[in-house]
């Protein structure tokens, strides 16, 4: 899994689901990190049409320019929904910042895998892999340390 990561963070341009205009949400901290190291980030929330000075998409097929690679800061449910209701190839890979909890969820992304055609990136999260300093450091020498992939 680590080499396809590596592959779609090379791009430096990600869509974000369930990007949000609070600072102390996920969403926001998401956002506002991938930016500070020279991504293009298109967020996405059907709620909110601006954070700060950044337009933000309702949905999926809204974004001006195929991307390769969602990171959702939603829950699994809000992402089943988005992914389901795409009607192009417009993604390559969704990045699933929350783990697979439930058989259903898991059944659910494996459908979509087959029926979209996307990869599924499933728990790890991406601030070890944009940002290897301070506690994302140290996130991911604990995660290299207790999980069976390595990172």
């Amino acid at each position: 899994m680590k080499k396809s990561i590596d592959a779609y963070l090379k791009t430096k341009k990600i869509a974000l689901l369930g990007a949000s205009d609070k600072k102390e949400r996920w969403g926001n901290t998401l956002l506002n990190e991938f930016e500070k190291i020279g991504y293009k980030v298109y967020p996405i929330n059907p709620r909110i049409k601006k954070i700060g000075d950044r337009d933000v998409y309702a949905n999926i097929d809204d974004l001006p320019e195929d991307v390769e690679l969602i990171i959702s800061a939603t829950n699994n449910s809000n992402t089943i929904n988005a992914l389901s209701n795409v009607s192009s190839n417009k993604i390559k890979s969704v990045w699933l910042s929350k783990k697979l909890k439930t058989n259903e969820e898991i059944e659910e992304f494996n459908k979509l895998k087959s029926e979209k055609k996307i990869e599924l990136i499933a728990g790890p999260c991406p601030l070890m892999y944009i940002n290897g300093k301070g506690i994302h450091k140290l996130h991911q020498t604990i995660h290299n340390i207790f999980s069976k992939e390595k990172y």
